[in-house]
């Protein structure tokens, strides 16, 4: 790589950019001041994930598909259950009203002893309870430096979101997956670098020098004698990036290449 990209004229001019020198301006280079999510312009679009969004958990919401619509393989559904409610004799009604009138300690059985039936009738009983168990799918951009993976994105149909089989976890616990959408990979330019697969160093604003600590800058101590630190030239090496003025791309980890993709987020 071409260090005349990243680096100044340092070794040229004694007045070099850095935080003594405030009015100097900064070089315009690749910053690396903290990952970013890829521009929505790179992105190519596919048929079927359209308006899909750029990374930060702010994924597009999939819908899932209509109920109401018939799958392709789904068989018929199973005929509704007939219930059939046992018919019981007034003995046996009588002895479990008994029997449940002892179990408790402040009611007396003499009542249900003493009953006379005019009618019995059977009525059915529900014990209610509700858990609920939801899946959703959300679509977003992700990217990882490239590395030689395979790209799938030519030539090939896209999956819907809720086409792709992704494993359920154990009933009624909360999960979440992320998978890699097929067909849908690409290989692009590093945005935070410009695909020169460093940015530029932000303690020292690309010179690769800071201003002495020692001696802030003049070269001098304060008895006038010459600063040992900087050896009186007022700045030393940027301890940051070692006086390269630049730093490895944080974002494709100095590959210079992003390999860009659909991730299925699923969430239980």
């Amino acid at each position: 790589m071409d260090k005349r990209h990243l680096l100044s004229d340092q070794d040229d001019d004694p007045q070099f950019p850095g935080p003594g020198n405030p009015g100097m301006p900064a070089p315009d280079l690749p910053q690396g001041g903290g990952a970013s999510a890829p521009p929505g312009e790179m992105m190519h679009n596919v048929p079927g994930y359209e308006g899909t969004g750029s990374g930060g958990g702010e994924g597009k919401c999939v819908p899932p598909p209509n109920p109401g619509l018939a799958s392709p393989g789904r068989g018929p559904s199973p005929p509704e259950r007939q219930w059939e409610i046992p018919s019981i004799s007034e003995d046996f009604a009588k002895d479990a009203f008994i029997e449940y009138a002892s179990s408790k300690c402040c009611y007396s059985s003499r009542p249900a002893k003493e009953l006379v039936f005019t009618d019995l009738q059977a009525h059915n009983t529900y014990r209610y309870r509700l858990e609920t168990f939801v899946e959703s799918r959300k679509t977003e951009w992700d990217s990882v430096p490239y590395t030689g993976q395979v790209v799938d994105s030519y030539g090939s149909c896209v999956p819907a979101p809720w086409d792709i089989a992704v494993q359920v976890p154990a009933m009624f616990q909360n999960g979440k997956r992320a998978v890699q959408v097929p067909h849908t990979s690409s290989v692009k330019g590093c945005h935070n670098c410009l695909a020169l697969g460093k940015s530029a160093c932000q303690k020292c604003i690309a010179s690769g020098w800071m201003q002495c600590w020692v001696c802030n800058g003049s070269g001098r101590r304060m008895s006038d004698d010459r600063c040992s630190h900087c050896n009186g030239v007022g700045r030393v090496r940027c301890t940051e990036c070692s006086g390269s003025g630049s730093k490895t791309c944080h974002t494709c980890k100095g590959k210079g290449q992003l390999l860009f993709f659909i991730n299925l987020i699923v969430e239980w």
